[in-house]
């Protein structure tokens, strides 16, 4: 085979129903993200839609240059098997602050101030290459026990480590694959009164590559760039879809795309390939593509994941809903709570059988693509929400 060439054009901008383009489509090579002032209009003034879109795993490991894990609802409470939830942050004590964190704990409220109550939070991740820096900024109302693949990186029996955030060099117990942070904390008893006697965890884990320019943002470079790919061959990729300025619809088009046949050798000919000349290609029709809301966080297909969308690329704007009213996920993504979206690509047939993604590439019909070559842009869409309520990726927006 040739080349795939899957890019990332620039990322739509849209203020109330106003699609607003950054730049042309053509021979952009990655999802760009400005910001802008904020605009008046007449007696008020509206905050601009931005969004923002992060690779946080890749199938080629080169292109990730640093992973940022944040507490949030995607953490889950050891004890109940349960997603955390934002813990009440009306405590004026609280002056720790990571940015980006979430202060999460068991409920929004303690339950039950009076007595002691003890809750383990765990996050699993993966992480590919080679681990320069690692460094964990945790705060916590009120002691706390840190856990990294089993092993005791430190802990505090101190009652206020709200104030402060503490740093620790975690590098030691990461390894290759998949890792696991468990962090324990628990809420000494005291007032009965629970917007006083409050209970939660912040924190943040950053792992960076040393030299690296960084890709996490996928303005960095081209999303896909294989020189050689075979039918069989798969990757699997976690996107982070952040919207700031209002609660928003999400989309992936893909834009112009190009079909090159490039030559039609023997094989292909036997295969019933007889369509030389431009735009005559057929990888595409052998490309497919599943995505899914990692719900988890665990940067893979698992149960309580959210299944967005299966399908090939042959059509000739193929277009897939992240969230929208007629989607599997018909919910706006809100401002502050991120959604990481997993896509798993495969030159052949995607099988899901429970949560294990296979690829087959046997099939004879993947010779008439023995030489093509295809290219196309992603890209991703944001709607604001509001006064959008029947709002379908499948609309004609920008194509």
């Amino acid at each position: 085979m040739k080349s795939i060439y899957i890019l990332a054009p620039a990322v739509i901008l849209v203020i109330g129903i106003t699609a607003l383009s950054l730049g042309s489509m053509n021979n952009i090579t990655g999802a760009v993200s400005q910001s802008i002032d904020r605009l008046s209009l007449g007696s008020f003034s509206v905050m601009p839609l931005e969004l923002n879109v992060y690779k946080v795993q890749s199938s080629n490991p080169d292109e990730i240059c640093s992973l940022a894990i944040y507490s949030g609802t995607e953490d889950i409470v050891q004890e109940t098997g349960k997603h955390a939830a934002a813990a009440y942050s009306g405590n004026t004590a609280w002056k720790a602050n990571i940015t980006g964190a979430t202060w999460i704990w068991n409920t929004a409220m303690v339950t039950d101030p009076r007595h002691d109550q003890t809750f383990t939070f765990v996050r699993t991740f993966n992480w590919t290459g080679r681990i320069d820096s690692a460094t964990l900024l945790v705060a916590s109302d009120n002691t706390y026990d840190i856990r990294i693949n089993n092993l005791l990186i430190g802990s505090s029996s101190s009652a206020n480590n709200y104030a402060s955030a503490r740093s620790y060099n975690v590098k030691i117990p990461l390894r290759q694959g998949s890792n696991i942070i468990k962090i324990t904390v628990k809420n000494i008893a005291g007032n009965s009164n629970p917007a006083i006697n409050t209970a939660g965890l912040l924190y943040r884990l950053e792992i960076k590559k040393a030299d690296c320019i960084s890709c996490e943002r996928i303005a960095c470079k081209t999303i896909y760039n294989f020189t050689d790919i075979k039918p069989g061959d798969k990757g699997m990729d976690i996107f982070r879809f952040d919207v700031t300025g209002g609660n928003s619809w999400g989309c992936l088009f893909i834009n112009n795309k190009a079909d090159l046949e490039n030559n039609l050798i023997d094989p292909e000919k036997k295969s019933g390939d007889s369509t030389p000349g431009t735009n005559k290609g057929e990888l595409s029709g052998y490309m497919q593509v599943f995505a899914w809301l990692d719900n988890n966080r665990d940067n893979n297909y698992s149960a309580n994941d959210t299944v967005l969308f299966k399908g090939n690329l042959s059509a000739a704007k193929p277009t897939f809903s992240i969230a929208d009213s007629v989607g599997a996920y018909r919910s706006p993504i809100e401002v502050g709570k991120p959604k990481y979206i997993g896509l798993f690509w495969c030159f052949g047939t995607i099988a899901v059988n429970g949560y294990n993604l296979t690829c087959d590439g046997s099939s004879p019909e993947n010779n008439k693509a023995q030489t093509d070559i295809m290219k196309v842009d992603f890209t991703f869409y944001a709607i604001q929400a509001s006064n959008n309520a029947g709002f379908r990726c499948n609309q004609s927006i920008i194509m």
